[in-house]
């Protein structure tokens, strides 16, 4: 047994002109930044009120988001979700925090390589249209964090093949390594 919260609140928003909401359901999810201090409360509350494991989750994208949550609400646990979208070390980065060693992050090639690697997977499980079409949004996750990479993003969506997205983006690691160098 265990509980896990929080990540979203019931919201609401209203249109001052015509006085009516403007999500068709009247209310929608309400999640990110704006609702963390109200999630650390939530979560120590419980944690300190009952005798199972609680796992706390909201707003985790790097290491120190992980221990604030940790040391903050005392939770057991962490849930890690849109934090790992195109960044799935993020789960090596948590653990080598809590263990108390060092973290080295992948360099960009490394981050391209893993993304095409996700985007063969999908192609293999899903076909090459449905899965290239599906690795759109993923490689964007990946690469949206590298110089240059709102371009590329465009350029990937105009391609129909596994071969040319490849192309594309291992010259784009080859750009940014002569960066680095």
């Amino acid at each position: 047994d265990g509980i896990s919260l929080i990540n979203t609140l019931l919201g609401m928003r209203i249109d001052l002109k015509t006085k009516k909401p403007v999500i068709a359901n009247k209310m929608g999810g309400f999640s990110g930044h704006a609702i963390l201090p109200v999630a650390l409360r939530m979560v120590y509350q419980v944690s300190h009120a009952v005798n199972i494991p609680v796992i706390g989750n909201g707003d985790i994208f790097c290491a120190q988001d992980a221990l604030n949550m940790f040391e903050k609400t005392g939770c057991d646990a962490v849930a890690i979700a849109r934090g790992a979208l195109g960044n799935p070390y993020i789960f090596a980065e948590v653990k080598a925090a809590l263990d108390g060693t060092q973290y080295i992050p992948p360099s960009p090639r490394e981050r391209i390589i893993e993304a095409l690697e996700e985007t063969k997977m999908r192609i293999a499980d899903k076909g090459e249209y449905v899965g290239l079409r599906e690795s759109r949004m993923h490689l964007g996750h990946f690469t949206k964090s590298l110089k240059g990479s709102a371009a590329i993003r465009g350029k990937i969506n105009l391609l129909d093949s596994f071969e040319k997205v490849s192309e594309l983006l291992l010259a784009y690691a080859d750009e940014l390594d002569k960066e680095f160098e």
